[in-house]
């Protein structure tokens, strides 16, 4: 037996064994498939020995034994297929799945917008539904159901919210490993690939190297690991020399002396606080923010400064920095963060914007300069 025969015979039926499983003939099983009633099957190992999934394609399969393979738990699918049957007809049934499905899968959505992870396209802050985006994303779940596709990559593809869980597990997981972290975010992290690995399947041995399996689970928890950490700590007049050295990556300039004035002149005031990030404890990038009380309203606070080394940036540091103020400014009784960015700079509006921030109206600076202090 070879090693994706032992895999699909452990974890998935064949059409003959589906089919008793579901209580079902096989020709009544091919004529669910055929009218698209329930999910297709999600490997076909070929006579000319490749395995076929949507998600994969066609692949080299040697020795596997022919057949279609069908998750286990798609008899839970079969059986509310029947049940449309039986209620709507054979020629409507299509239709009545399809809107249940989309109408759960989205409830599911929501769920998981609210408990897992943001769906910034599908959602605003206040949970109101985008009805473009929830839409794509729930039309196109509906087409890999038909394929196949979660019963490939899905533990227990048993519900619509056992599906969307996964699939927005997935995204978070996407997210957050293209970022690097401080010591203190390590065990959540863990956390959340426990949760993706219990929610997904293994893969097979064929498409395993190019799953997400291995990308966000196993390659994930090793590069964990090896994580060159992060730190996070308020700047000290120690740091000044290192500061001055990356300053010119934000367009200023300063020497370490002037730097060290200007720092403990900010160090002298209430409401500033300027964070350093440190990898492998070399300076990694910089955040200033500072609080503005204002009689006219409540007042905010507003980063001045987000720097982060040009060879180093990209991996999260500037987000973590960005975390950092925000921590800082609810714990000084802020309700707002701003932050503000020349016009031209487009590449950081779209970080921003990512990371949180909502775009307000574009406004001048005006200045005028002031005669040198006696």
């Amino acid at each position: 037996m070879s090693d994706l025969d032992f895999y699909l015979t452990k974890y998935y039926l064949n059409t003959e064994q589906f089919a008793s499983a579901c209580n079902i003939t096989v020709k009544a099983l091919n004529e669910l498939l055929q009218a698209r009633l329930i999910p297709a099957p999600s490997y076909i190992v070929t006579a000319h020995s490749t395995l076929k999934s949507y998600v994969f394609g066609e692949m080299a399969a040697p020795d596997a034994t022919p057949a279609h393979y069908f998750h286990p738990e798609n008899t839970v699918w079969t059986t509310i297929a029947q049940q449309q049957i039986k209620t709507h007809g054979i020629q409507t049934a299509f239709e009545a799945l399809k809107a249940s499905f989309i109408s759960r899968f989205q409830a599911a959505l929501k769920e998981c917008n609210h408990r897992i992870w943001p769906l910034k396209d599908s959602f605003n802050e206040d949970s109101s539904p985008i009805a473009l985006g929830l839409e794509t994303r729930s039309h196109a779940a509906w087409e890999h159901f038909l394929q196949g596709t979660f019963g490939l990559c899905v533990a227990y593809p048993v519900s619509e919210a056992a599906i969307a869980e996964k699939e927005v597990l997935q995204e978070k997981l996407n997210d957050q490993s293209n970022t690097n972290f401080t010591e203190a975010e390590i065990p959540n992290l863990l956390i959340l690939i426990d949760a993706f690995a219990k929610a997904s399947m293994p893969f097979s041995p064929i498409d395993y190297p190019f799953s997400s399996r291995k990308r966000l689970v196993d390659d994930f928890r090793l590069r964990l690991k090896a994580q060159p950490f992060l730190t996070i700590r308020p700047m000290t007049i120690s740091d000044a020399a290192a500061v001055s050295a990356l300053l010119p990556t934000l367009g200023y300039s300063g020497d370490p002396s002037e730097v060290a004035s200007r720092f403990t002149l900010l160090s002298a005031q209430p409401d500033q606080i300027i964070f350093l990030a440190l990898q492998n404890n070399q300076l990694a990038g910089l955040c200033h923010a500072q609080g503005v009380r204002l009689i006219a309203s409540n007042g905010y606070a507003e980063i001045n400064a987000l720097v982060v080394n040009t060879a180093l940036q990209r991996r999260g540091i500037g987000k973590a920095l960005v975390s950092h103020a925000k921590d800082w400014a609810q714990s000084q009784g802020y309700e707002r963060l701003r932050l503000r960015s020349g016009l031209h700079r487009k590449n950081a509006h779209l970080f921003y914007e990512a990371i949180g921030f909502s775009k307000k109206q574009a406004s001048y600076a005006f200045e005028t300069m002031l005669s040198t202090p006696l």
